[in-house]
């Protein structure tokens, strides 16, 4: 298990990313500590990972909590591209499309995505990995200490009872008595997450469907 271990490190450590105008993009660390998150807290339990509120909520939440520049939190980004990053020389992110469909380039909408990716996947020897406590650790501790230095204490120090996700919960509950909470929903993301979230606080099935 080191072995493999001390190979994902040096993957983690070494992900590409895109040179621009506002500094070295924070999408995909932002995405894998996040991806790391949903197996720590039994939301991912198989190896497929969907398109769903608790995924791009997650993502967004650790970004407002991590990200100190002003780049897009667009998670479509590094959902797609990070199929690119190697380990040892090999992919070790995949995405398996729903049957009909193809992935042939980034899909910069949410809907879209959810609609034509079936599940996102990790190479097998990570997905191990990743449900061993001791690695998974390893692994979050690296992606921040390399990545975020100056902001992974919001993270660590934060249990997230203000956070992104549980600001759009409070929001969902107490909209009928119009209570609201500071929060802006802008973006097609926050759109997505937030009704993901009305369909699961309010006990609706969530119906995945596949391309025509």
């Amino acid at each position: 298990m080191q072995e493999t271990l001390n190979k994902y490190l040096h993957a983690f450590t070494r992900l590409k990313r895109g040179n621009t105008p506002l500094g070295i993009a924070p999408h995909k660390p932002v995405l894998l500590i996040s991806l790391i998150e949903l197996i720590e807290k039994g939301l991912v339990t198989e190896n497929k990972v969907y398109v769903n509120a608790d995924l791009v909520g997650t993502f967004k939440e650790n970004w407002q909590l991590l990200v100190n520049t002003l780049h897009q939190a667009d998670f479509t980004q590094p959902f797609y591209y990070l199929q690119s990053d190697k380990a040892a020389g090999k992919p070790f992110w995949f995405l398996v499309p729903y049957p009909g469909c193809q992935i042939n380039a980034h899909i910069k909408s949410v809907n879209t995505l959810a609609t034509t990716v079936a599940y996102g996947c990790f190479a097998e020897d990570l997905f191990l990995l990743l449900n061993d406590a001791v690695s998974r650790h390893t692994l979050k501790a690296a992606l921040l200490n390399i990545y975020f230095p100056a902001t992974q204490q919001h993270l660590r120090d934060s249990e997230k009872q203000d956070g992104y996700i549980h600001r759009l919960e409070d929001y969902i509950l107490n909209e009928p008595q119009a209570r609201y909470r500071t929060i802006k929903i802008e973006t097609e993301e926050d759109v997505f997450v937030r009704s993901g979230l009305f369909k699961k606080l309010m006990l609706l099935p969530v119906v995945l469907q596949g391309c025509d």
